[in-house]
């Protein structure tokens, strides 16, 4: 599938996605099993703020407390870490939206991420995504570890970083919203 068609793919599906939220608001999400409900999301980084709600705190739901975790509208969570660097990975809701995560693409250590190229792929059952980070930044370190197990991030999406990246700006992390989107 061509990168274009991945992204026209993602953003359709996108749109299923939240129409699906919309009528299930009230559910709360089961965070042992994948949904079985045919999906897909485009995990591209933005950084929008907005005000948490009910529904946003269960989308979350399995997050670690006491970590600053910041989130892209698109459900990639980022961790900045005490040398500067950001971690980024998927949250526990792109991981469920996703469904058996089951092979993942990495930029290589020394590339550049840029918000509007994608910066990595991740494939499930049920869809191909790409990943876009939401600030430009030079790769510092790949999690390589997940790329022969990404069922991995099913599990444990908090634990499973994808990309540490090096920010041209330092202060964009703390643009990124503190509350899922």
């Amino acid at each position: 599938m061509k990168p274009s068609s991945r992204r026209v793919t993602a953003l359709v599906s996108a749109a299923v996605i939240a129409s699906s939220l919309t009528a299930c608001d009230s559910d709360t999400p089961d965070t042992s099993d994948a949904p079985d409900a045919s999906s897909s999301t485009q995990l591209k980084g933005s950084a929008v703020k907005g005000a948490s709600t009910a529904l946003e705190s269960l989308m979350e739901a399995g997050a670690p407390a006491g970590i600053d975790y910041r989130y892209t509208a698109e459900h990639v969570w980022a961790k900045k870490l005490s040398d500067g660097t950001v971690e980024f990975g998927l949250t526990n809701f792109a991981q469920e939206a996703l469904g058996d995560i089951v092979f993942l693409e990495l930029p290589q250590v020394g590339s550049t991420c840029t918000p509007d190229e994608p910066c990595g792929l991740v494939e499930s059952t049920k869809t191909v995504t790409d990943i876009y980070l939401p600030f430009k930044g030079t790769v510092t370190e790949t999690n390589t570890g997940l790329t022969g197990n990404p069922e991995r991030i099913n599990g444990d999406p908090y634990g499973s970083w994808l990309i540490r990246l090096s920010p041209d700006n330092p202060a964009a992390f703390d643009l990124l919203s503190t509350t899922p989107n």
